[in-house]
């Protein structure tokens, strides 16, 4: 376990550090796996998606493995990976960035009859406690005659996986569940059905029913080594991209092998700091959720002893909700890192672009800002499938497609800004809310959300409470002095999120979750964690596809 004092890290400032404001530019040419120099014939670059494209991905380099290595990653590493969140991805939506694939995606689940949940539920006292009449709607609401069912989601619809029927209304209506498909050639074995056991006058109406109403259980199949490589290949991928050599990278990838280890040393992540902790009650409540993000940065050691060493870190937060640190390495002696990437995952209508006659004089304008060279149009060129395609249809591609991943991008810094400045306002509010109780405004109805004012109760119950979430603001928010109008501008900071925090001094995550982590554990503290953070995000996505269902009037039939 590495051990620091707490209150010396030269990597700490308050005003924007020199490596953030400068371009991290360092062109690697080699394979991160097989260590090779890219070249035209056996070692090809290739475009790799740092988050995996299958859970909406966007980030992509071509510079930091090759195609063969790419290809075998993606068997040994992606796949297993991406289908741990097979679920989420489908019922989100999300833009996956595949070409040409117009196939709707499906996901199975199971259908949770509440009234054979209650009567084998072991009755705690949180149902016990349950009023009444809030029994007695849930269980009329939710209970009918139909058990747990397999069934499918897909297009925002809910059906059985194999199709069934029920009488209704007194034998006035017979409802067959499933899609409009495979329930054609079972609505004939209905009919043949009521044939024999209705007179013509007494048969029922048949109605199809393509989208089931109740809960509906995901299953979220947690392969833990899968899960850990994944993070290993994403942490890594995002550190080549700004320029850490393969031989940096010791904790994570084995370079005598040309393997990414099985054993990789993470840590989740659990909100310790005020600031973060207001910020993950309420996450699902932002603007961009659900979103993913990757955070490099450099921890340093106690400079007296450190002699430059430091620790490499990279933090991933998938669905704003699965957050870890992957340690990259604990003896690194580069420069000093805070590098950041945001990404939206949810789906933005695309549109075409048209390019104009202007275009060639307007060339560099369209091209620089998306980051097309040259050189990559011509390695798209030469590597056409389509060998009918100029390399003018190229290149039109290209801008189409950069332009399209643009809309998908986070602006990470005024996310963060907006946020911490609504915190802010909020726990003002707080501070005085008796003034405030009876103010019906958007800054004032959280005072009206029980879990979040329990938060703030146990956060801010004393004056100390008050002075540590301002030292906490400060690691965001500093003065700097303006000689031409003689005032002080506000400069806003992110270098200290997911690395530093204020609870009875300074401290920086990585030490204080190993430090915690036993007590964080055996208080089961990470696993409610994460339950809400899962749960969040369920009830986000069931949200959604209510609200889907609205628009499209995609309501389900009764």
């Amino acid at each position: 376990m590495l051990l620091w004092v707490p209150f010396v890290f030269y990597s700490y400032t308050i005003v924007i550090n020199s490596w953030v404001t400068k371009k991290r530019i360092c062109i690697l040419n080699q394979c991160y796996l097989c260590g090779k120099e890219f070249n035209d014939t056996d070692v090809k670059k290739h475009d790799e998606h740092i988050i995996q494209q299958s859970i909406g991905g966007n980030l992509t380099q071509n510079d930091i493995l090759c195609s063969k290595c790419g290809g075998k990653l993606g068997k040994e590493i992606d796949e297993p990976f991406s289908k741990i969140f097979d679920g989420i991805a489908t019922r989100l939506d999300i833009k996956k960035d595949r070409k040409g694939s117009k196939q709707s995606s499906s996901t199975k689940g199971k259908y949770v009859n509440l009234k054979y949940k209650l009567l084998s539920l072991n009755w705690t006292k949180e149902y016990q406690n349950m009023n009444l009449l809030d029994f007695q709607y849930q269980f009329n609401q939710f209970c009918n005659e139909i058990g747990e069912i397999d069934v499918i989601w897909k297009n925002f619809k809910v059906y059985p996986v194999k199709p069934f029927h029920k009488y209704v209304e007194n034998n006035k209506k017979v409802i067959v569940y499933g899609n409009q498909k495979n329930t054609k050639k079972y609505k004939r074995k209905v009919e043949s059905e009521i044939t024999n056991k209705f007179k013509d006058e007494e048969k029922p109406e048949i109605v199809i029913c393509d989208d089931i109403e109740g809960v509906v259980e995901y299953p979220f199949n947690m392969n833990n080594q899968a899960f850990k490589k994944g993070l290993a290949k994403i942490a890594i991928g995002f550190a080549s991209k700004y320029g850490i050599k393969r031989e940096n990278l010791p904790l994570v990838l084995d370079i005598e092998n040309n393997l990414i280890r099985d054993k990789i040393p993470t840590i989740q992540f659990y909100p310790l700091g005020i600031i973060d902790r207001l910020i993950e009650i309420q996450k699902n409540e932002f603007d961009h959720y659900p979103f993913h993000n990757l955070i490099l940065f450099t921890l340093d050691y106690n400079p007296n002893i450190g002699k430059g060493k430091k620790v490499l870190i990279c933090y991933i937060e998938l669905f704003s909700t699965f957050q870890w640190y992957v340690i990259l390495n604990e003896e690194y002696y580069g420069e000093s890192i805070y590098e950041y990437y945001a990404q939206n995952i949810l789906k933005k209508d695309d549109y075409i672009i048209k390019l104009g006659r202007r275009y060639y004089k307007e060339r560099n304008i369209w091209l620089q800002p998306l980051g097309i060279t040259e050189e990559y149009i011509d390695k798209k060129y030469n590597s056409r499938e389509d060998k009918s395609k100029s390399r003018w249809d190229i290149e039109e591609e290209l801008i189409q497609e950069e332009t399209i991943k643009q809309k998908y991008k986070l602006d990470f810094d005024s996310y963060l800004y907006n946020i911490i400045s609504g915190i802010s306002q909020q726990v003002l509010i707080f501070k005085d809310k008796e003034k405030f109780k009876d103010l019906k405004t958007s800054l004032t109805e959280f005072l009206n959300k029980d879990n979040l004012i329990n938060e703030y109760n146990q956060s801010l119950n004393s004056f100390e409470d008050f002075i540590n979430f301002k030292q906490n603001l400060d690691l965001f928010f500093s003065q700097k002095y303006n000689e031409q109008y003689d005032d002080y501008d506000e400069i806003f900071s992110i270098n200290s999120f997911r690395k530093f925090f204020y609870a009875n001094g300074l401290k920086n995550y990585y030490t204080a979750l190993l430090e915690k982590y036993y007590i964080l554990n055996k208080s089961s503290a990470l696993r409610t964690y994460g339950y809400q953070k899962m749960n969040m995000l369920n009830h986000y996505i069931q949200m959604e596809n209510i609200k889907h269902k609205t628009q499209q009037n995609l309501a389900p039939n009764r």
